[in-house]
């Protein structure tokens, strides 16, 4: 008798469970589910954040190892710049690098500058856009950065502000004359040509993480620095 009451009490324990679990099931499935389609939405964002505006617009290939040669010890002859002498950078060297004289202690100062722009470029610092002309050649030269690193503190930067670059074969001068707002696919702000020598930052807008389609611009005239000849 005392057997039988206790395979009834084991029947009983093993059925509760098995409704325990069935009704669990939908909700363990659907925890699952949720946790899977996070993880994807993490990477996608994660691949939005880290490219490059421009690489996005003409697909250029990401190249994974830049090299990152330094070409601080080149040192040109003082009044001597010329397309002859002048270093042969390839992507992935860096070249300069920047600071802003108002804001001492911003990220930008000392950041580097690559030449090239890729996903492997941009988590290290700063990189110019490869159609953009160098500092001193005259014309548009386009550097972009993330603006959770290198260009967190483009929000901050006003009119009459100068900007910096500090290339390995002379110092050049730069005063914000514009800042403004663009869409990622107005192609024209980095691809106009211009018939003096402008530099031009950009970056996300407003800084933080996720994915944005909106770029800050902040345009700066040149001031002093040596031009090629």
């Amino acid at each position: 008798m005392s057997a039988l009451k206790n395979n009834k009490k084991d029947s009983t324990v093993k059925t509760a469970a098995k409704q325990i679990f069935l009704l669990g099931l939908p909700y363990l499935m659907g925890f699952l589910g949720i946790l899977c389609l996070s993880v994807c939405l993490a990477v996608i964002v994660r691949d939005k954040i880290e490219s490059s505006p421009v690489m996005a617009l003409f697909k250029a290939p990401e190249l994974t190892d830049t090299g990152d040669r330094d070409m601080s010890q080149i040192v040109l002859p003082e009044g001597q710049l010329s397309l002859e002498n002048f270093p042969r950078l390839e992507w992935g060297d860096r070249f300069a690098t920047m600071s802003i004289d108002e804001l001492p202690d911003a990220t930008i100062n000392g950041a580097p500058v690559y030449v090239g722009d890729d996903n492997a470029i941009l988590k290290k610092g700063v990189g110019k856009y490869f159609g953009s002309v160098f500092c001193g050649e005259g014309g548009k030269i386009v550097l972009s950065a993330h603006c959770n690193k290198a260009f967190y503190c483009l929000e901050d930067v006003q009119l009459g502000y100068t900007v910096r670059m500090h290339t390995v074969y002379g110092e050049y001068a730069y005063k914000v004359s514009d800042i403004f707002l663009f869409n990622m696919d107005d192609n024209h702000v980095i691809l106009d040509k211009t018939d003096s020598e402008q530099l031009l930052l950009y970056t996300c807008y407003p800084r933080g993480l996720g994915f944005r389609r909106q770029r800050l611009a902040v345009v700066c005239k040149k001031v002093s620095g040596a031009d090629f000849r």
